[in-house]
């Protein structure tokens, strides 16, 4: 696997070998516990994850679904992967995350989505970390970091993993019920040739890991973690409404 460090200030061009995905079985999500006068105690909030096209979680602009628009090769498609911890937590040192790439049942993703080095769209799917390259939404961290990402494709669907680590000696607060956006990751459209791009994908943001400063880990898979492309009433999510669970990713450093 060919592995690509920059500073989270810089944006990370998705040009990486394979890395190995482990196999995927399908649990229910957890939802978190209410109290008897029906309300969601502090204690029981579990943190969630979200995924969104064109704007953070909870910001104007954001939705669920989008369009590709194949023939405009200046188009950049954008999503931002968002977490709320639920309760007030420590700084963050890292997050690891596992995006899939998956297609309607029965088909298989076209050469568009072939962001893997080597294949028919590489250095087209790009990746930012830090606050100043997003620049939108809450950031975890006020810091410059080191990220790492890797993009493979197997099983009909593309597979993104990502890693962003901080130093950890200055820490900065979560309020559990502020979500935080963690990457935000850019589509461009510069091969309108390539067959895919017009058909119904779903993307999801399928299981988080948050590594605070304390050494705790907590791994995340609840939340509004899938979105939609060219499926406007989000029916290619469908199969999907289930939290998908995977080992989480861990770089080779």
């Amino acid at each position: 696997m060919n592995l690509r460090r920059v500073l989270g200030l810089l944006a990370l061009l998705l040009s990486l070998a394979s890395s190995a995905s482990p196999a995927a079985t399908a649990k229910p999500a957890s939802s978190p516990t209410k109290s008897g006068d029906g309300k969601t105690s502090d204690a029981d909030r579990q943190p969630e994850l979200f995924l969104t096209w064109k704007a953070p979680h909870g910001m104007p602009g954001a939705t669920d679904h989008i369009g590709g628009s194949c023939a405009d090769t200046a188009r950049i498609d954008t999503l931002f992967l968002s977490f709320r911890t639920g309760r007030n937590r420590p700084g963050l040192e890292a997050i690891s995350a596992i995006l899939l790439f998956s297609p309607g049942e029965g088909d298989s993703l076209g050469p568009f989505w072939h962001f893997k080095r080597g294949w028919e769209n590489e250095g087209n799917l790009l990746i930012d970390f830090d606050h100043v390259a997003i620049m939108t939404g809450s950031s975890p961290w006020e810091e410059m970091g080191y990220g790492t990402v890797s993009y493979d494709h197997r099983s009909g669907r593309g597979r993104l993993d990502l890693e962003f680590r901080v130093s950890a000696d200055v820490p900065q607060p979560l309020l559990g019920d502020q979500p935080y956006v963690f990457a935000r990751v850019r589509i461009r459209h510069r091969r309108p040739e390539l067959a895919g791009c017009s058909q119904p994908v779903c993307v999801e943001l399928a299981s988080a890991q948050l590594k605070f400063v304390t050494g705790r880990q907590i791994d995340v898979g609840a939340g509004d973690r899938m979105v939609a492309w060219n499926t406007p009433d989000g029916s290619v999510c469908k199969s999907r409404k289930t939290a998908t669970a995977i080992k989480p990713w861990k770089p080779k450093l």
